[in-house]
């Protein structure tokens, strides 16, 4: 027989010592290796029995036993709908997303960001464009979601995407279906863009993809799913070969972006070719986007902590393993905490155990959580024992009645704690500090409704002199053209006049300088003294005084048409030509 060497530590004092122990191996131990390896004979054996039994029964045969699996071991869930529910046909052909469905619309995606994106999060936002169909991708640029959604309404986009951020990294996205809702919020995780994934495909083609959506079977799954169908055209483009997946599993929405591949005629392979990333549903809203005002259809929340009560009396210091406790003796729900020595107010009176209203008050600090009633015990010579509950509580407020008083413990009766009066004191405290903050809620709701009244008095006005200056202003305009249709004539002749005007300036210069040429030869001297050097400078000055005269009548009447109908000049300068000159126009140099 063959032996190994197995090694051993025995500890002895601060020293060690390996010891050799010896183990035997042999033809046994091997076979016993083999059999774990191989099934044995007499398992083939039984199974080849079972086989020629159920060929000799035929059809009496009993069934083969169903071999466990996860999809049969998993337990039903019980708000899983049916598809053919008429309640739930009813409903998803009268929801928001029915026009969708019934390809009376067809979908228009704007993809946007929180305020000062990162690399990351653009870089996400441009690869989901190329995923979507129809989608378009601009920056927010400080503008709040509530002043995005009418322009997207405006610009007829059926769905908003906005991908919030967190440390240069993508944590949140918003799905609101336009123009009347609905509005999810989810949670992002897991985000990987396409560099980041390993043996991926060439970059996606400008196909219509194909949607799968898995495991969406509840009331909420259905509309989420729709929510996210409505997102794709209507005909996918199977020669793309591109699919969108959203698996739900567990509540988290898993996506992923594939390219499948034809290998051969019975083999098939798929490319992933991102992004990828998984959702977890937040809050799902009626409406668009309204945080301060929105009806929500479902929020998701978290467990609830329990309330844990010691057993064994208010003083007991030493608690039962069963009684769920800390260590320092405290009862916690949530965040707060409350001392089991600040519960110490029992009072004993002649042998009953009596638990006073105080202890029914200190249970503001568990958050104001109702807590099981404690009754009192019947005076019956002496006897402390607890015989039926009755039906009035200690104290004035009302409690969950325990099913059997028999199971828990009685409180044993304890004497007043001098925090009584401190609890007492902070209780009046506390329910002053409420009233107070009842009183500002009450003042800031009365103020922020007389601030909305003036905020609407404030636009009706606005309102109110915009179409007054509007019908003003169209009231001049009408008057101007009338006047000038009225006119026409007469600035036909004026025009005539100016240029006769024009001409006999020009002759009178012509006449008097030629006038003074000839007069040179006589009076080179007094040249500048002349008389007739005198008639030629005023001429001009008149000259140009005129025309000063006629600029500046023109600059009226065209600061008089800029104030009283501004958008005239602007809209139509061709119309106001002949009255202006090309060069006061505004908008021309001058």
């Amino acid at each position: 027989m063959d032996t190994t060497k197995k090694r051993t530590r025995q500890r002895l004092g601060q020293f060690e010592e390996i010891v050799v122990v010896g183990e035997p191996v042999g033809e046994e131990a091997r076979a016993g290796k083999r059999r774990k390896k191989w099934p044995s004979v007499e398992k083939l054996a039984a199974k080849k029995k079972l086989k020629k039994e159920r060929e000799a029964l035929g059809d009496k045969a009993p069934p083969k036993p169903v071999p466990k699996t996860i999809d049969n071991q998993r337990v039903y869930d019980e708000t899983t709908v049916d598809p053919t529910d008429e309640e739930v046909a009813y409903d998803e052909a009268t929801d928001e997303f029915a026009s969708y469905f019934n390809r009376q619309t067809s979908p228009k995606i704007l993809i946007t960001t929180s305020d000062r994106p990162h690399g990351r999060t653009v870089r996400l936002c441009e690869q989901l464009s190329t995923v979507i169909p129809d989608s378009h991708v601009y920056y927010r640029r400080g503008l709040a979601l509530k002043k995005i959604i009418p322009q997207c309404i405006a610009r007829d986009f059926t769905d908003l995407i906005v991908i919030n951020e967190d440390r240069k990294t993508p944590n949140g996205l918003i799905l609101s279906h336009l123009p009347n809702g609905p509005t999810a919020h989810f949670k992002m995780s897991s985000v990987r863009l396409r560099k980041e994934i390993k043996r991926r495909g060439k970059d996606p083609t400008e196909h219509v993809p194909e949607i799968i959506l898995n495991n969406f079977t509840t009331r909420l799954g259905h509309s989420i799913g729709r929510m996210f169908a409505s997102l794709f055209p209507h005909n996918p483009q199977f020669i793309g070969r591109q699919v969108a997946t959203f698996h739900n599993q567990r509540d988290y929405i898993f996506f992923r972006f594939h390219r499948y591949i034809f290998k051969s005629e019975k083999k098939v392979g798929i490319q992933e070719l991102g992004p990828r990333f998984t959702l977890k549903l937040r809050s799902l809203q009626k409406g668009t986007f309204d945080s301060k005002y929105g009806e929500y259809e479902w929020v998701h929340k978290e467990n609830s902590k329990n309330v844990f009560i010691c057993g064994g009396g208010l003083n007991d210091s030493n608690p039962k393993p069963s009684e769920e406790l800390s260590h320092t003796g405290k009862m916690k729900l949530g965040s707060s905490h409350c001392t089991a020595e600040e519960s110490q107010t029992a009072q004993n009176h002649g042998g009953s155990s009596e638990l006073p209203g105080s202890l029914e008050e200190s249970s503001n600090c568990f958050g104001n959580v109702k807590s099981p009633s404690l009754w009192k015990e019947e005076e019956d010579g002496g006897n402390t024992g607890v015989n039926k509950p009755q039906a009035k509580p200690v104290g004035d407020k009302e409690h969950i009645t325990l099913p059997d008083l028999i199971d828990f413990p009685s409180f044993p009766s304890q004497r007043v704690s001098s925090r009584l009066t401190d609890s007492s004191l902070l209780k009046i405290e506390r329910e002053k500090i409420i009233e107070q903050m009842k009183q500002v809620k009450e003042e800031r709701k009365y103020l922020e409704s007389i601030r909305e009244d003036l905020i609407k008095k404030v636009e009706k006005l606005f309102e109110q002199n915009k179409s007054k200056r509007y019908h003003a202003g169209d009231n001049w305009k009408k008057k101007y053209f009338d006047t000038k249709k009225v006119t026409a004539s007469l600035e036909e002749v004026l025009t005539k006049l100016r240029e006769d005007l024009e001409l006999y300036y020009k002759k009178l210069l012509m006449q008097l300088e030629a006038r003074e040429i000839k007069m040179r030869p006589r009076n080179l001297a007094n040249i500048s003294d002349s008389k007739n050097y005198l008639i030629i400078q005023i001429t001009e000055v008149q000259h140009a005084i005129d025309q000063l005269k006629r600029k500046l009548d023109t600059d009226k009447m065209k600061l008089i048409l800029e104030v009283k109908c501004p958008s005239c000049v602007l809209s139509a300068p061709g119309v106001f030509a002949g009255f202006f000159p090309a060069s006061s126009l505004p908008g021309n140099p001058a």
